[in-house]
């Protein structure tokens, strides 16, 4: 089955786990500019969606959080889309973020094993869909089209390195963004 054929994610099936930290205070945003991809700085495993949702949830959560965690058979959303999570400063307000299993440390050959093929394509069929819902192009954004507020598809590191807000360095230099912006797009042509 090529990647036009198979369906685009169900938003309606993912389970929703409430983040413990967010902005439960603001209005119900009316826009999103940018999803921004992360890496949970966790093992490449299953479960692991549900088990940092988990964590994110707890007494003792961090004082973060982000609307997904994706592994490599499911999808976990923690905040809703039209509010704001607290995963990449400096773009908050305007951006969704998604967090993978993985380290920003991974190799070329670690992103492309079985375990990361399957779940960036998770991934892109999820992104598509926010993409389709929020009118977010599928093109990347560096750091220069994050200072001009450009729309799009970046990374926590391009963020870090455009607010320097945060050290944060995921996905880490192996992670080809604009190779998963063509699947997203592939995605997203077939929502049409």
């Amino acid at each position: 089955m090529d990647d036009k054929t198979k369906p685009v994610f169900d938003l309606t099936a993912i389970p929703f786990v409430e983040a413990r930290h967010y902005d439960k205070r603001s209005k119900p945003r009316r826009d999103v500019a940018l999803i921004v991809f992360h890496t949970m700085e966790t093992p490449d495993d299953f479960n692991r969606a549900e088990s940092s949702s988990t964590r994110f949830a707890s007494l003792y959560a961090p004082m973060a959080s982000y609307h997904y965690a994706i592994d490599a058979d499911s999808i976990v959303q923690t905040v809703e889309e039209d509010r704001v999570a607290w995963h990449a400063p400096g773009v908050n307000a305007i951006s969704i973020g998604i967090e993978h299993a993985g380290y920003a440390r991974q190799s070329v050959e670690e992103w492309a094993d079985p375990f990361s093929v399957a779940m960036l394509d998770l991934s892109a069929r999820l992104a598509a869909v926010i993409c389709a819902r929020w009118g977010i192009p599928t093109t990347p954004v560096d750091v220069s089209g994050l200072q001009v507020r450009q729309r799009g598809i970046t990374t926590h590191a391009a963020v870090s390195a455009a607010f320097k807000k945060s050290k944060h360095w995921d996905p880490g230099p192996h992670f080809d963004l604009a190779s998963y912006c063509r699947a997203v797009e592939r995605y997203r042509e077939a929502i049409q």
